[in-house]
């Protein structure tokens, strides 16, 4: 079969990834993907965590079928988008997610079908890959996940990019940002960085 490469990230963004990981391990906390897709990037995070003997819980939180109705027309109604652009992530399931977490030996991982503006964080977290793409559910997601974010802790939103069909993700940043007074920091052409600051 001929090799096709399956990620949304760049090698480069894929080993930021991996390095905001490392940056955290030593930090209380769970790791949580919120957006996974078809899990390619989940399996990846986890193969570093198990190789590299990092012993923490990693959260999946996702509808695993598609944008929801209200947010999708949101997008339309208020952001001026086209209504084709929201058809993606339809053959999505959990239990498609689940096969492949198993087929890559993924451990410690729990996965929670929903939307994210109805979940209830409750875990205290190290790292978090926020990956929703649209307003609603990024700025509601940045508004639970912040409080939970342990001192030193990182949050990398994706798709922070202007002008394209999930920008979404970068105006409710560049928002939730500018509301708690922190310097946006754009890395490696779409991600946004947040990252709170040590207790002294």
């Amino acid at each position: 079969m001929s090799y096709r490469y399956a990620y949304n990230f760049t090698p480069e963004q894929l080993a930021f990834l991996v390095h905001c990981i490392n940056e955290t391990r030593g930090i209380p906390g769970d790791i949580f993907e919120i957006g996974c897709a078809a899990g390619h990037t989940t399996c990846f995070l986890n193969r570093h965590l198990q190789t590299s003997g990092i012993a923490k819980d990693y959260y999946c939180i996702d509808t695993f079928s598609a944008f929801t109705p209200d947010d999708a027309a949101f997008e339309i109604a208020e952001r001026g988008k086209k209504r084709s652009d929201f058809s993606c992530f339809r053959s999505n399931s959990l239990k498609r997610f689940k096969y492949t977490l198993k087929q890559n030996s993924c451990r410690r991982t729990f996965c929670v079908q929903t939307d994210v503006q109805r979940y209830e964080l409750r875990r205290q977290i190290s790292f978090c890959l926020l990956d929703v793409d649209l307003y609603r559910p990024t700025i509601c997601a940045l508004q639970k996940i912040w409080p939970m974010l342990s001192p030193g802790g990182i949050i990398v939103v994706d798709d922070c990019k202007p002008d394209n069909q999930f920008d979404g993700a970068m105006q409710a940043y560049e928002e939730f940002t500018e509301t708690q007074k922190i310097p946006p920091r754009f890395l490696l052409d779409k991600l946004g960085i947040l990252q709170k600051k040590r207790e002294p």
